[in-house]
């Protein structure tokens, strides 16, 4: 993907880029919305209130870190590039922590709709 990115020279490849990616991360990032979702719908008043915390947790773990660099990035105090360096140099153990949060999360929700119906 990121060759493909980096050849990208007009707005429609841009475009095509740009779907091609957004389908490949849409599996990814919008399972937690669609698993509260999916229990917010069942009906389940008594757990409205833990389903809207994963929300926020969630949002805290990938929301949170693309404002922050974004405001970074406009306020002057970093450039793209020097943030992309230090996000590579550190890239496995950023993967690592948000895995096992995802994880440990994933587990709690499947022992939550096992034990606790």
């Amino acid at each position: 993907m990121k060759k493909i990115i980096k050849k990208t020279t007009s707005p429609v490849w841009a475009f095509i880029v740009w779907l091609i990616v957004s389908l490949f991360l849409l599996p990814c990032t919008s399972w937690p919305y669609l698993t509260v979702l999916g229990y917010l719908s069942a009906g389940n008043t008594m757990k409205v209130f833990t389903w809207y915390l994963y929300l926020i947790l969630y949002n805290a773990i990938f929301i949170l870190p693309m404002l922050l660099f974004t405001f970074i990035i406009w306020l002057g105090l970093r450039d793209i590039d020097e943030l992309n360096k230090i996000r590579e140099s550190h890239i496995k153990k950023i993967h690592l922590v948000v895995w096992i949060i995802m994880l440990l999360i994933g587990i709690y929700i499947l022992y939550e709709a096992l034990f606790f119906v």
